[in-house]
């Protein structure tokens, strides 16, 4: 892998770190820090997050001009502002087994055979925090690291860069019926006591203008979480920023709440193509004994009789 070659590269200062400590040794901290992450990412457990996106879509105030997508970056906040157009939250639910990522609407316990993007057809929406991004960045895409220094703060904390050009890469996006392979780049920024990654940010390089979009920049902040008595490294706060040839601009905010496994009488299902969520097995209608039947195309009135909580409410709830 390529984390061998940032061995060869930090080579002039290993010397002088073992008088220091292995731990004040950049290379030798990476190495852990990727030990730590493929530790968790090799032995995730079947277990269930609630997921919670606050999703805000933000346009231009002013005349773009049709410019490129280096010329907007220069022209954003000078010749016009972004003001926020349409707001949204989702409340989900997301099952990982086999190092596979399932979702569902909030509560149901049971994934059918469909992807994310097929239960939520609109909007910007994203996946592979829990697994994705971890085994491209340390395992699969053979990404080059170079050391980048210490963060500011109380906090010691160690900050890397990577690349991984398009040839290697394994990060899909999706725009419509398309998808595109991207080469990608990013940070990392690590507690060189703990080897542990603290934060991950994924910016896209190059996507095609016929994608419509200019960058996708992902940052993931990462944390221990107690499940059945062993700590896994699991995300916190997701954050998605997708930046648009047409200067729209979207924005994601994703948190967490009540990871658990399933263990016991409990059960995770990732159903099959012919057992999808909400089928009914043969003669069974789903209509209780004694139920009043409605005549087909008559037509009711239906109110609500409590207010719709609108700043806590998600679709989901």
């Amino acid at each position: 892998m390529r984390l061998a070659g940032l061995l060869i590269r930090f080579s002039a200062i290993l010397w002088c770190a073992t008088t220091l400590g292995a731990q004040s040794d950049p290379s030798e901290v990476l190495l852990r820090v990727r030990d730590n992450v493929l530790n968790t990412v090799e032995r995730l457990p079947r277990f269930l997050c609630t997921q919670t996106v606050e999703r805000t879509q933000y346009e231009p105030n002013g005349i773009t001009g049709g410019a490129d997508c280096e010329t907007l970056g220069r022209l954003r906040g000078k010749r016009f502002a972004m003001v926020p157009t349409t707001a949204d939250r989702l409340r989900l639910d997301v099952g990982i087994a086999n190092a596979q990522e399932a979702y569902s609407w909030v509560g149901e316990n049971r994934f059918a055979d469909q992807s994310l993007f097929e239960i939520v057809k609109e909007g910007a929406i994203s996946t592979g925090y829990f697994h994705g991004f971890l085994a491209m960045v340390f395992q699969s895409d053979n990404a080059v690291f170079s050391y980048l220094g210490e963060t500011g703060g109380e906090r010691k904390l160690l900050q890397y860069g990577f690349e991984v050009p398009l040839e290697n890469s394994h990060y899909v996006f999706r725009a419509e019926a398309h998808a595109y392979t991207t080469a990608y780049e990013g940070m990392l920024i690590a507690d060189p006591e703990t080897a542990e990654l603290v934060s991950l940010t994924v910016r896209t390089r190059n996507l095609p203008m016929d994608s419509g979009t200019c960058e996708v920049v992902t940052n993931m902040s990462y944390t221990r979480w107690r499940v059945n008595d062993t700590d896994f490294l699991l995300p916190s706060l997701t954050r998605m920023d997708i930046r648009d040839v047409n200067a729209v601009e979207s924005h994601n905010e994703t948190t967490y709440t009540g990871c658990h496994e399933f263990v016991g009488t409990s059960t995770l299902r990732f159903e099959g193509a012919g057992d999808r969520l909400g089928s009914e097995a043969p003669g069974n209608t789903g209509i209780a004994k004694g139920a009043p039947s409605i005549p087909a195309r008559q037509r009711f009135t239906v109110q609500l009789i409590e207010a719709i909580p609108v700043a806590t409410a998600a679709a989901g709830d």
